[in-house]
């Protein structure tokens, strides 16, 4: 009888090992834990709001990491040159980009171009917001910042419309937002109470045998695809065109637009030239369908620079222009110290060629 129990004993410690090795392989390639499972989706520092925005920063809010301010922004240690003479105002919306996630406060872009105007009565304003779509980050704008601050120029930098085009697909238009993840207090599923080997096996062994018909639908050349994405974006150029007259047309504020600038090199073959982009595996499977979107999407915004009071800087031209641009990131989309202080550098050079301030 006893003996019995030895191949069930066997299957056991087979199972276990394999479920072992897949942890291993998780952690490796994901960079994190999958029986922690990952914190990506948390934002402990949003809240919810009542307004289309659905939500924002909390105020008055620290950790290791963040510090928004008493007014709901992130802070930028601004301190006033000359008493007597008058505060301009630059103010910087968008998503998590220029809000600088993943990187401190001492890190992040609109810090860097404060410091450039150190001692100089030009504050900059870091009103941007982690997931924010470009509807919301004009919101923003509107509701928390146009009451309080005169805004004598403003950044919008945005692309939270790429990646939600691509996850409601058929369904996407500019009223949704990420909402429900940022709000989230749970992380993502904790992989200890399923056993993850079967998933991994068929990612490994099927993934390329068994592609579905969706699928298959948003592959990069694919018709169905092009077709989808073409509809998306006309959708997101309308209410670009029709948001964005808010600040340039009846405000008649300067507009700087910053282009999606993603980590690898654009004019380079997307996967191979991707690979050096840290963590590029949780991204791997968008990056493909992301790849035209965002090539269309930035045409359109370098076009809308025809218009006036629109001011295109061109990030994605500079860094296809200079070696080891994953230096320049912290993983596929944020950027990191190093790119934070280019960033900082080539907004104060548009300025000054533009004489926006």
């Amino acid at each position: 009888m006893r003996f019995a129990f030895k191949p069930v004993i066997f299957i056991l410690i087979f199972l276990i090992s394999l479920e072992f090795f897949f942890h291993l392989y998780h952690r490796y390639y994901r960079g994190f834990w999958s029986f922690f499972g990952s914190e990506v989706h948390r934002v402990t520092f949003s809240q919810e709001v009542d307004d289309r925005r659905k939500f924002s920063l909390k105020r008055n809010f620290k950790d290791d990491l963040y510090t928004i301010d008493e007014n709901g922004f992130r802070i930028n240690y601004y301190k006033k040159g000359n008493k007597n003479s008058s505060t301009k105002n630059i103010c910087i919306i968008g998503d998590s980009v220029p809000f600088g996630f993943g990187v401190s406060d001492k890190e992040t872009y609109p810090y860097f171009l404060q410091q450039i105007y150190s001692g100089e009565n030009i504050r900059i304003i870091n009103g941007a917001v982690p997931s924010y779509n470009f509807r919301q980050s004009i919101d923003r704008w509107e509701i928390d910042i146009k009451p309080n601050v005169n805004c004598n120029v403003i950044i919008i930098n945005a692309a939270n419309d790429i990646s939600l085009m691509h996850r409601f697909k058929e369904n996407y238009n500019t009223d949704i937002t990420w909402v429900n993840r940022r709000l989230s207090n749970q992380i993502q599923k904790k992989y200890f109470a399923t056993p993850i080997y079967f998933k991994r096996l068929k990612e490994i062994l099927f993934s390329k045998l068994n592609k579905s018909q969706e699928q298959k639908k948003w592959d990069l050349n694919s018709k169905e695809y092009k077709d989808l994405i073409k509809k998306n974006i006309q959708v997101f150029e309308d209410s670009f065109s029709k948001e964005i007259k808010k600040i340039v047309v009846n405000s008649s504020i300067p507009t700087i637009v910053i282009p999606i600038n993603l980590c690898y090199y654009y004019t380079l073959p997307l996967i191979k030239s991707a690979e050096s982009c840290k963590n590029f595996s949780n991204y791997s499977k968008v990056a493909n369908q992301w790849g035209y979107s965002v090539l269309k999407v930035n045409e359109f915004l370098l076009n809308q620079s025809a218009n006036k009071n629109i001011f295109f800087l061109d990030m994605v031209k500079y860094f296809e222009n200079t070696v080891r641009k994953e230096d320049k990131y912290i993983d596929f989309v944020h950027l990191s110290k190093l790119g934070a202080k280019i960033y900082a550098k080539k907004i104060k050079q548009l300025l000054e060629e533009e004489n926006l301030l």
